[in-house]
């Protein structure tokens, strides 16, 4: 900054700064009588004003105090959500109410981006805990991870064919597993270019249990969810994964960890089609960021090739 400042009072009473042509002219004319003060502006600025449809927005739900099934309306039910996930094309939202995890009262929702026209997908009862959920635009399934209730969720948007894809426990029969978060699914998504879906189970936060599995998209002939022989561990060991994302373009598969620094409170990627970079031999993943307080929630944004993480 001094070195700029230095350099505009050197130049303020020359001809190319003041002058009836200079810099300061050409600034006032072109942008400033013009309205155009930047990027907040609707004329824009130095840069271009985004084209219409093209602005970026991010959409997310923060957590409300949790509530009794019953004691609030469906509209405040849903700002207890744990997950925001939209789907554009029919600029629908469909957040999760996780309710209490005790009790067998969670429910997914969906809503226009407004607010408006709140519908129930999976209602109270169906599901536990829901926690990160993924929508498959290409089969118009929704897939949701059911925590304390020990399942893996998917249906159709309008809320038809909704089936239990995995089980790892009995959260009724057998209390044990639903206190041991080993057996608990908590982030998930989906690649239809591998015909898998990807989950994570994490562990307590600081044991290092974590793992990442995957299973095939349709139901083995033969199996349950209870049952599948299909389901592969893609990682281990880990300190607490959470939520995960497959970048189809690249084959490479995306997660968050919370947990223990040095290898928690981490994003991490594993590629999991073509060469392995040699950096991940040695543990197995790629930690590609860290230092987060506590690394939940994960989304690619490809077009302009950034990741965004909720911490």
């Amino acid at each position: 900054m001094s070195a700029f400042a230095a350099n505009r009072t050197a130049h303020r009473n020359t001809e190319e700064w003041s002058g009836p042509n200079g810099i300061a002219h050409r600034l006032v004319k072109n942008y400033i009588d013009l309205g155009k003060l930047g990027n907040k502006s609707d004329k824009g600025g130095l840069y271009p004003p985004p084209q219409q449809g093209h602005g970026t927005k991010i959409l997310l739900l923060n957590m409300y105090q949790g509530v009794y099934s019953g004691e609030l309306p469906t509209e405040k039910l849903l700002s207890s959500g744990q997950l925001l996930e939209v789907t554009l094309n029919n600029k629908s939202a469909r957040p999760a109410a996780i309710g209490l995890p005790l009790i067998n009262d969670g429910a997914i929702c969906s809503a226009k981006l407004d607010g408006s026209d709140i519908e129930t997908v999976i209602p109270i009862g169906s599901v536990h805990t829901p926690k990160q959920l993924h929508i498959d635009s290409e089969s118009q399934k929704i897939y949701i991870c059911d925590r304390e209730g020990l399942r893996i969720h998917r249906a159709n948007l309008d809320s038809s064919q909704h089936e239990i894809i995995v089980q790892t426990g009995d959260w009724e029969a057998e209390a044990d597993k639903m206190h041991d978060a080993t057996f608990w699914p908590v982030g998930i998504t989906v690649s239809n270019k591998l015909g898998k879906f990807f989950w994570t189970q994490n562990g307590d936060i600081k044991s290092g249990q974590g793992r990442i599995f995957s299973a095939s998209i349709d139901l083995p002939e033969g199996s349950s969810a209870a049952n599948r022989k299909d389901i592969e561990v893609v990682a281990h060991s880990l300190p607490a994964t959470i939520d995960l994302e497959f970048d189809g373009d690249e084959g490479v598969l995306y997660w968050t960890d919370r947990g223990e620094m040095p290898f928690g409170n981490t994003l991490n990627k594993k590629t999991l089609v073509g060469p392995v970079p040699e950096v991940r031999n040695e543990c197995g993943r790629e930690i590609i960021a860290q230092g987060f307080g506590e690394a939940i929630e994960l989304r690619l944004d490809k077009s302009r090739q950034r990741i965004l993480v909720a911490d």
